[in-house]
């Protein structure tokens, strides 16, 4: 019997003040920021400075990403690093059978990436000059997807993504002045060019996991209800199931 359905978790760290790995993926709101690194004087008044870290190859040849993260000090302030991008891979190994090549991606015409302290995604588009960021401030993004850069196959077809998709925490909704994870998270879509925004799951869901359906290229999301509107997940809330179509993504639709 061939699996239609499996499932693809999404990355989901808790966070804890008293680490500092964990201070990493946290925003402070109204944290001051900058591109540059700063005096010793300026990282001891909460200034937050970003790096870039990687450029992302996707599949259309004009259009190529950088990941930015946010920069760590040590307790003297004295030596800085970012952390690195890993990628997601599919363990999909019963889709071989059916002449399906997904040179490893997460899902089929879709790389995903996921790093501690990413904070933004540029956008440059080689032929027009043209840069832009995916987000307008600073954000915690749990899991970017873009177009690979080898052509995979879908049911023995060529398939082809001219998208990007990410999974974010953008806002302080539980409001305790800091963005991280204990805060709802949210599921974009963006297009190619001009990286436009569109909300795929309401706003007052949290996203929590995800399966993929092959046979029609549906990306299925659980997110759980913030029923009591208090801007965070609790175990006693409804979790509901939205789909996707990966095909044309657009704003989900309930499943149950």
């Amino acid at each position: 019997m061939k699996i239609l359905l499996f499932p693809i978790l999404l990355c989901f760290f808790s966070a804890c003040s008293s680490d500092p790995k964990s201070q990493q993926n946290e925003i402070r709101i109204n944290e001051p920021s900058q591109n540059e690194v700063g005096s010793s004087s300026e990282i001891k008044s909460n200034i937050m400075i970003s790096r870039p870290s990687n450029v992302l190859l996707t599949g259309h040849p004009e259009h190529r990403l950088v990941t930015v993260h946010k920069l760590n000090f040590n307790s003297n302030g004295e030596e800085a690093s970012i952390d690195g991008n890993f990628f997601h891979h599919s363990y999909a190994e019963h889709l071989v059978e059916e002449y399906n090549s997904w040179h490893g991606h997460y899902l089929p015409g879709l790389e995903a990436i996921y790093g501690s302290g990413l904070i933004n995604i540029a956008h440059y588009q080689l032929k027009t000059r043209q840069k832009n960021n995916f987000f307008e401030h600073p954000v915690l993004i749990n899991t970017l997807y873009y177009p690979s850069l080898y052509t995979d196959t879908l049911n023995n077809k060529p398939i082809f993504r001219n998208y990007y998709l990410a999974s974010v925490y953008d806002e302080d909704t539980n409001r305790d002045s800091t963005i991280n994870f204990k805060d709802l998270r949210r599921f974009y879509h963006f297009d190619l060019d001009e990286i436009t925004k569109t909300p795929l799951i309401p706003a007052n869901y949290s996203v929590m996991s995800s399966e993929y359906d092959p046979k029609n290229d549906l990306f299925f999301i659980f997110a759980k209800l913030d029923k009591n509107a208090n801007g965070q997940r609790e175990e006693d809330e409804p979790v509901h199931v939205f789909w996707i179509d990966l095909k044309r993504p657009k704003p989900a639709e309930r499943l149950y």
